[in-house]
């Protein structure tokens, strides 16, 4: 059942190789497309250089990659070129990646050419900063494909000597740490650990500016010379330095360091704990795949060294199932996992079956040879174990040919797994150089330790010493000093005691007597409060009968007032059923109008809990409902946009009787012959302590002169509300007719609900 399981979890790999590769391509196809519709500017050279980036770092990348992103970035160099000087503005950018896809192609004598035209015109232009990150993308280039290695160091110094010249440390800093990296990949260690301890002083010096990632790098040089205490007291310098200054950026590189330290200082337990550390940072981070797998390869050696190996495949099935491997680089890892689990649980078949596939996978395409040595090294461990020296030899042999891309640790363990393959098969002075270069490595990697720790102790017991004889003499001069005061200080002492004591059994006297007085006064103070409390409780009693009351009483005139309205009205109504006069009626139905605005009033009053208040919304909504139910508005929309805010009585009672003869007015004489229209009624703040109240319509308008014309008792009405509550009021016509009257209002008897613009808008036709 295993192995069907993993000839499935292969082809599913293989099946999701194949779709990403048909999006890359399809993703392709449209830039393409775009590009075809494009136009010869700015625009078409940012597409052919997307397109041309994009062939350049593809991972898993092929000649025809290359070939394709050199002919787009050609292509974008002579559009730029081609451009006026003020639109070229990708031009140089074109240039460099065309310089970086060159010398990705191995093509360096024209990538120099195409670099240095860059140089020299930022030179012209005065760019030093510009002029120093082209200098970097050189040599970062040249360093990829590890070709002309003084090419590469004499690009990353310059690009130095020009950051330093402008002051910019930060980007000097990180070129000249990618140039002490460079120096320990090409074997220059001593050079490489010069360098690396300059630039942690000169960090320090710049508010700590890359200082983590300078000891990450420090730690990891030592760990591959085999220094590995060095190595770990780096590698917790940097973790301590994310720690002070918070910058967790380089968290996972530091955590995976660590764990690579104590692993080869065996001990798997603290190696354990930071490679779960890093594995978790980097799935939160989503970095590339691959790199999650092999952590999670490193890890689960270090849950198998504890004999946790069922922990380690549940953590490889949990990481599968929330991170499918979606390539044959992640497939191979997996593998390699799997065969690390499967050969510590005995199942030696299946654990050959995922070396086999491990091996096939890292060297189908351009991996790193350090993982491609890994994985030899591991198969050939797994043969020399099995005792299967004739299967080990090849994979040992070829790790051995790459051994110097990997730490000193493993190097020792390569040479000593030959020099048992070379005694089986009876080769014994391969064996004996083999043996020998074993035991060179391994007395290098211990003399190393053993003179760091003698060292160390050395040290401490020097300081100890000196710190010893500091004190011996210190004490030699106190002694002869106390021997002569001695006598002295125990008389003066005795008589000091007895003072002390009479005081302070004085004191105490003192102290017992003020608690005690003060725990009097304090007694018949709360006796005190307490009858006040009573009587101040029972006044509050009668006064809340009071303010009940009186409540009550208010809302009773209130009602009455409104039902003593009611009762005109009516009075009015019987009235008008003897009058012939048609102006005689309408002045009895306008008066009925306003006197149930005002009893609209005194109804709200009663039926809300603020006695002293009415809510305008509310209010204007039903006066607006009343006016309709009165007369035949089917032909008119009433739109009230209003801020929720409440007006005390004396405001609210001038304001709806201006409303009501306004409105009235409106449906009267806006919209003759059933003329369809808008009547727009809005309540709001001009300012903090101002109130505007518009009513605004889209009819016929004032008749011309109007002004000339005698003035009617509504308009007077409504001018004379507008004066009892000190407002201005005006009334223009201009497509339609706009009353606004302008009042301040001081909010103290009532609150505005929302003072800053919020407004209940309702419609109704």
């Amino acid at each position: 059942m295993p192995r069907v399981c993993l000839i499935v979890f292969f082809l599913f790999g293989m099946l999701l190789a194949v779709c990403g590769q048909n999006k890359e391509s399809k993703a392709d196809a449209e830039m393409v497309e775009k590009l075809r519709r494009s136009k010869p500017d700015t625009g078409r050279v940012r597409l052919l250089n997307q397109i041309g980036e994009v062939h350049l770092n593809v991972s898993r990348r092929s000649e025809k990659d290359l070939q394709r992103a050199v002919y787009y970035l050609r292509k974008a160099v002579q559009l730029s070129d081609s451009l006026p000087a003020h639109a070229g503005w990708r031009k140089l950018d074109s240039h460099c990646l065309l310089g970086e896809a060159l010398i990705a192609s191995k093509q360096i004598d024209e990538a120099e050419g195409v670099f240095n035209s860059i140089t020299k015109a930022q030179h012209a232009l005065g760019d030093v900063e510009g002029e120093a990150e082209t200098w970097f993308r050189k040599a970062n280039a040249l360093m990829n494909v590890e070709l002309e290695w003084e090419e590469t160091d004499s690009s990353y110094a310059r690009a130095a000597r020009l950051y330093h010249s402008v002051c910019n440390f930060s980007d000097e800093i990180e070129v000249r740490l990618e140039m002490a990296d460079a120096h320990s990949r090409w074997g220059h260690n001593a050079l490489a650990e010069r360098e690396f301890l300059s630039l942690i002083n000169l960090s320090r010096q710049h508010e700590c500016v890359h200082l983590s990632h300078a000891c990450y790098l420090l730690s990891a040089l030592h760990r591959y010379m085999g220094n590995f205490n060095k190595g770990l007291t780096y590698a917790m310098e940097a973790l301590k330095v994310m720690h002070d200054t918070g910058d967790t950026t380089g968290a996972a590189t530091c955590y995976g360091e660590l764990g690579l330290q104590y692993q080869e200082l065996n001990r798997p337990a603290e190696s354990e704990f930071y490679y779960k550390k890093c594995l978790a940072v980097r799935e939160k981070m989503h970095v590339q795949q691959f790199i999650i797998y092999r952590t999670a390869s490193l890890l689960v050696t270090e849950l198998i060294k504890q004999k946790k190996t069922r922990e380690a495949l549940r953590l490889l099935e949990g990481l599968k199932e929330r991170n499918p491997p979606n390539g044959p680089s992640e497939a191979a890892t997996m593998a390699q996992s799997l065969a690390y689990c499967y050969a510590d649980l005995g199942d030696y078949a299946l654990a050959e079956k995922n070396f086999m596939a491990m091996v096939r996978g890292y060297r189908e395409g351009e991996w790193n040879s350090e993982v491609i040595l890994i994985g030899d090294y591991d198969v050939g461990k797994f043969y020399v174990d099995r005792k299967q020296f004739t299967k080990a030899e090849p994979f040992l042999q070829h790790a051995l040919k790459e051994a110097f891309t990997t730490s000193m640790s493993r190097r020792k363990d390569i040479h000593y797994m030959l020099f048992k393959t070379d005694s089986a098969g009876g080769r014994f002075a391969h064996a004996l150089h083999h043996f020998q270069q074993y035991k060179l490595l391994n007395d290098t990697i211990f003399d190393e330790v053993k003179s760091r720790q003698i060292e160390e102790l050395h040290i401490q017991y020097q300081t100890e010493q000196k710190d010893a004889d500091i004190r011996l003499k210190d004490d030699n001069i106190a002694l002869l000093t106390r021997q002569s005061q001695l006598q002295d200080a125990t008389l003066l002492q005795a008589r000091v005691i007895r003072n002390l004591t009479l005081g302070a059994l004085a004191l105490l006297a003192l102290v017992l007597g003020l608690v005690y007085n003060q725990n009097r006064i304090k007694q018949r103070a709360n006796l005190r409060l307490e009858r006040q409390q009573e009587e101040i409780n029972q006044t509050n009693f009668s006064l809340q009968l009071l303010v009940n009351e009186k409540d009550w009483l208010v809302r009773e005139i209130h009602h009455r007032v409104k039902n003593n309205f009611h009762m005109v009205m009516g009075l009015l109504g019987t009235q008008a059923a003897y009058l012939q006069s048609e102006e005689a009626l309408r002045a009895l139905v306008d008066s009925q109008h306003r006197i149930h605005t005002m009893s609209l009033i005194h109804q709200k009053l009663y039926q809300t809990e603020n006695l002293s208040a009415i809510a305008m919304t509310d209010y204007i909504h039903e006066l607006v409902e009343y006016l309709k139910d009165s007369f035949d508005t089917r032909h008119i929309r009433f739109v009230v946009s209003s801020e929720r805010l409440d007006l005390d009585f004396s405001h609210s009672l001038p304001i709806g009787l201006i409303l009501n003869e306004a409105i009235t007015n409106a449906i009267k004489f806006a919209f003759p012959g059933q003329r369809e229209g808008t009547i727009n009624l809005s309540l709001r703040h001009l300012s903090i302590h101002e109130l505007c109240l518009t009513i605004a319509d889209d009819g016929v308008g004032l008749p011309p002169g109007f002004e000339t014309q005698k003035v009617s008792m509504g308009i007077n009405l409504m001018r004379g509300l507008t004066e009892d509550i000190s407002g201005v009021f005006s009334m223009e016509s201009h497509l339609g007719t706009t009353i606004r009257v302008t009042f301040p209002y001081q909010e103290t008897a009532s609150k505005i609900a929302t003072v800053t613009g919020a407004k209940a808008t309702s419609v109704s036709h």
